[in-house]
This record gives structure tokens, C-alpha cells and sequence, in this order.
């Protein structure tokens, strides 16, 4: 469960290189010459715009909390799951996040490694990576989440998910490619403008911007110079 491996990194990437089909692991880190990071993404249902802030999918709680059909041993590699009001497609969380909610097996995580596609209130038997190492019951409860970088969507202002990074470059909806998520990167800008050194939010106000940073809004790094309203911007991003 969730042992410790190699991280997929490549170095000297071409940042703006885009493509139809999936050439990496999503969530590969890279970096560039400079060492700034950067991680791979597929796309989402909306073409992402270069300078434009980045959300992972949005996060659904009908995943959430979701009752065990059948007890699972240790050392099996599958659990199988009562879905609420929300069906599955195949594979629609492979390569994300499955956790143990509640006891028994509390605070086991594992990847996704697959599923099958399985209608609203149904049984589906979610694939995982590594063997469980807690028996579950019924009593048992998991929830689901998909990998942050598979189909980011533009920052909405109602937040939805987690900052992932911003766009280099035009990625086309379900297309492939790398986002900027640590170094200095130019970002758009909405109307409430950070001085230089002080901190930036995601906007409340404006899809795919930041903003002076907000509290009880994640703070995803600093500003670069002093910010122009509707302008891409200087900014130091400090995103995972």
C-alpha cells in the first residue's frame, strides 16, 4: 500500500510539446532547463488557453463514503463497491485515488489500476495496485477520486477541485501536454492585483486568473511584479 517508488521525471522537456495521444503517466513530473517543474495532463471536456490557471476535475461527492458490497481479505488486489446516485465509466478513475473512509481498514489508500463501467446504485469492483494489508467488511467505507491531472479544466471561480498548475500552451479538449506548477511562469491576472512578493489565490471572480491572495483560499504562490488587471503576469508558482 502506497510504497515508496521511483517518480516518474523527465529532464530538458519541450514544454509546449502537445499531442492526441497520451505519451507519459499523467502526473509525471518535468522539468525544463531553468529546473522549473512541471507536471503532464490530459485535458478535459474545454480546450485549456496558455496563461490560464488550472483546476484539477471537479470533485463529485457521490463518490464519497461509498459502503463495501463484500468483504475483502488481506492480500486481495480488488474491493467491490456499492455505487450511490452516479454511474461509472471504464476506467473513469484508473490512475487516481482509492481510501479506506472508516474501520475496519481505516486510512489504507491505494491507486486505481481499473474498473468496469457500472450503472448508478450498482456493484463495481474497483482494481487496485497493491494488496490489501486490513481485512474489510461491510461495515467498511471508500472513496474514490480521480487523478488530479486527468482532464484539468480552466479555474473556475466557484472552486470545484485543487489548483494544479497553469497552461504553457493551447491543449485541445482530451488532448495531451505539460502544465507549469513551480518556478516563474506568467499567469493571468483578474482585477484585484497583487504588489510584488505578496501572495496569490485562484479568482473568485474571473475563470482562469489569480488574484491578491484570498483568505481561506489556497495560496498557490507570489507575484512576480505588480499586477495588471486582464494582463498575463509575471508569478512564482508553488504548486505539488
Amino acid at each position: 500500500m502506497s510504497r515508496l517508488r521511483g517518480l516518474p521525471a523527465i529532464y530538458g522537456l519541450d514544454a509546449l510539446d502537445v499531442s492526441t495521444v497520451q505519451q507519459h503517466q499523467l502526473g509525471t513530473v518535468g522539468y525544463d532547463a531553468l529546473f522549473r517543474r512541471y507536471r503532464y495532463v490530459q485535458a478535459g471536456a474545454v480546450a485549456l488557453v496558455k496563461g490560464n490557471l488550472l483546476q484539477s476535475p471537479a470533485r463529485s461527492t457521490d463518490y464519497t463514503d461509498m459502503a463495501v458490497q463484500a468483504a475483502a481479505a488481506v492480500d486481495a488486489k480488488s474491493i467491490e463497491v456499492t455505487l450511490g446516485s452516479t454511474a461509472t465509466t471504464a476506467n473513469q478513475f484508473t490512475e487516481g485515488t482509492l481510501v479506506i473512509s472508516v474501520t475496519p481498514g481505516i486510512g489504507q489508500n491505494f491507486t486505481l489500476a481499473g474498473h468496469d463501467v457500472t450503472a448508478a446504485a450498482g456493484t463495481c469492483t474497483f482494481n487496485i495496485d497493491e494488496q490489501i494489508l486490513t481485512a474489510l467488511t461491510t461495515s467498511s467505507k471508500v472513496t474514490v477520486t480521480k487523478n488530479p491531472y486527468d482532464g484539468v479544466i480552466v479555474s473556475p471561480t466557484a472552486r470545484t477541485g485543487i489548483t494544479v498548475g497553469v497552461a504553457m500552451t493551447a491543449i485541445a479538449i482530451d488532448g495531451f501536454g505539460w502544465i507549469g506548477v513551480e518556478g516563474q511562469f506568467g499567469v493571468l491576472s483578474d482585477a484585484t492585483v497583487a504588489a510584488v512578493g505578496e501572495g496569490l489565490s485562484p479568482s473568485t471572480t474571473t475563470a482562469g486568473t489569480v488574484t491578491k491572495a484570498v483568505t481561506l483560499l489556497e495560496r498557490i504562490g507570489t507575484a512576480g511584479i505588480l499586477g495588471v488587471s486582464a494582463e498575463v503576469q509575471p508569478c512564482f508558482l508553488n504548486l505539488p
